[in-house]
């Protein structure tokens, strides 16, 4: 299948690697995400064991036979589809009212498996939240989901104000809405990244290429001028006597 549709499937129940593979990860190694499988300067090959409780073991190794064909974007639209985390958005015109949906989803998040949990966080991302008291939810599966739920209502059953149900660790986020709110875009500095940290976007967003490209190119040629200009600048008679004339391929 893999050889057919161009696709490597990712390796089943493994999250976290042994690190006998190696950190970042070597070319032997498990497959974490589904990925497609981009051709080479030879065809793709696959192989596949079996191996037997009476000692019958089976080895079997397969070449394709249309290295020129390429993953189908119906493939690559449903392998980006898979995430880890779900977000379930709540909100509400009081406390009161917020309690009654939190205890309302009790009892279906006690019984959803996790397919249903990424259509439930579909379903309440389309609903149109209009209420002042807001709260969202980062669930890694139903049954996480139903105890911060569970959490949720025990505080609001005491009559907490909105801003105590807020616990960022629980993955629990909770506030208010605000009038006329101003946005901020925040370019943190560098040291901030991590690898691949927008792969996940990349791989579930077509559109984030669209947006990548062009600020890509924009960086690239302001990081190009400014490199041209601070090349072609004289350092100050400050900077030479403190430091010297500099040579030219250094400045």
């Amino acid at each position: 299948m893999a050889l057919k549709r161009k696709i490597l499937p990712p390796t089943v129940n493994c999250e976290r690697p042994n690190p006998v593979f190696g950190k970042p990860l070597n070319r032997l190694r498990p497959n974490i995400h589904g990925q497609a499988w981009m051709a080479g300067t030879t065809p793709r090959r696959a192989s596949v064991s079996s191996m037997g409780f009476g000692g019958a073991n089976s080895h079997v190794t397969l070449e394709e036979v249309t290295p020129n064909d390429t993953p189908l974007q119906e493939d690559l639209a449903l392998l980006g589809s898979n995430q880890k985390s779900e977000l379930i958005l709540l909100s509400a015109e009081s406390r009161q009212d917020l309690q009654r949906q939190v205890n309302k989803l009790i009892p279906n998040a006690e019984r959803i498996c996790r397919a249903e949990l990424a259509d439930l966080a579909a379903a309440l991302a389309h609903t149109q939240h209009t209420g002042t008291v807001r709260v969202a939810l980062v669930v890694d599966s139903p049954w996480q989901l139903a105890a911060s739920l569970q959490s949720l209502s025990q505080k609001l059953a005491m009559n907490v104000a909105v801003s105590d149900l807020d616990a960022p660790d629980e993955g629990i986020f909770a506030g208010a809405t605000v009038g006329n709110p101003s946005f901020v875009a925040l370019f943190p500095g560098q040291g901030s990244q991590r690898l691949n940290m927008g792969e996940h976007l990349l791989r579930r967003y077509p559109f984030i290429h669209d947006l990548y490209d062009p600020m890509s190119t924009t960086a690239f040629m302001r990081i190009h001028t400014l490199s041209l200009r601070l090349r072609s600048a004289s350092p100050s008679s400050s900077v030479i006597a403190k430091y010297g004339t500099p040579r030219r391929e250094a400045w």
